[in-house]
C-alpha cells in the first residue's frame, strides 16, 4: 500500500467506541482531518507527533484542559491508513478524563474508525 501524510485531508466520519473503561459509549461524530493535524486552541501536545517510515501510521499524544467544564482529558493514540486514499483509518485511543482537582471521572480505550465523507 502507498500512504502519505498528505492523504489524509478533508471532513471524515468519526466512529469511537469503548474497547475497555468507563469514558461512554459508541458514538459518530465529524471531524475535520489534514496533514497539520491542528489542535483546538486549547490543547497542547504532551510529546512530538511520530509518523511511521512508511507514513501509514500516525501517533499522537496530548491533553485538552478546559476550565469552562472543568475538565482535564488526555489522549494518546494512534491511527493507521486502509487504503491508498487514506478514505479509511483505523486505530485506538488511551483517554482519561479528570476534574481540574485532579479526581479521575473515567478512563478506558477508545476504538477509532475514520472514513471519508465524500
Amino acid at each position: 500500500m502507498d500512504c502519505s501524510a498528505n492523504d489524509r485531508y478533508g471532513l471524515y466520519l468519526i466512529r469511537y467506541g469503548v474497547q475497555t473503561g468507563n469514558c461512554g459509549g459508541t458514538r459518530l461524530l465529524g471531524g475535520w482531518v489534514d496533514h497539520a493535524m491542528a489542535l483546538p486552541g486549547y490543547c497542547a501536545l504532551d510529546a512530538p507527533d511520530r509518523w511511521s517510515d512508511d507514513e501509514c501510521t500516525f501517533e499522537r499524544a496530548y491533553t485538552c484542559p478546559d476550565p469552562a467544564d472543568d475538565l482535564v482529558t488526555s489522549w494518546s493514540g494512534a491511527t493507521t491508513q486502509r487504503d491508498d486514499d487514506a478514505e479509511f483509518l483505523t486505530g485506538s485511543a488511551n483517554v482519561q478524563s479528570t476534574r481540574l482537582d485532579g479526581t479521575v471521572l473515567c478512563t478506558g480505550t477508545i476504538e477509532l474508525e475514520l472514513s471519508l465523507d465524500n
